[in-house]
């Protein structure tokens, strides 16, 4: 079975690639806009499921609180940024 730790790190690793990928298009391409689209919404997906599976639990301890809200203040910069560069 796959843990937790195990599903982030390749997801976070899908993300990076993505990244790669889209670092070597230019201009208003389909291909680019398809790369775009696919990280777009995985990206979003997986930190919601994130910030209820991973995060949330933490946050309801006091020694994982600070962890919790540092890495959620994160996601929402990292949203923002992206709603932005959608637009």
């Amino acid at each position: 079975m796959t843990t937790i730790y195990e599903t982030l790190k390749q997801d976070h690793d899908k993300h990076r690639e993505l990244l790669k990928k889209l670092s070597e298009t230019s201009g208003d391409t389909v291909e680019r806009r398809s790369l775009w689209k696919q990280f777009f919404y995985d990206v979003g997906g997986h930190a919601a499921a994130e910030e209820e599976t991973f995060y949330g639990p933490m946050i309801e301890t006091e020694s994982g609180q600070p962890h919790a809200r540092h890495s959620v203040a994160e996601h929402h910069e990292l949203d923002e940024l992206m709603q932005e560069l959608d637009e």
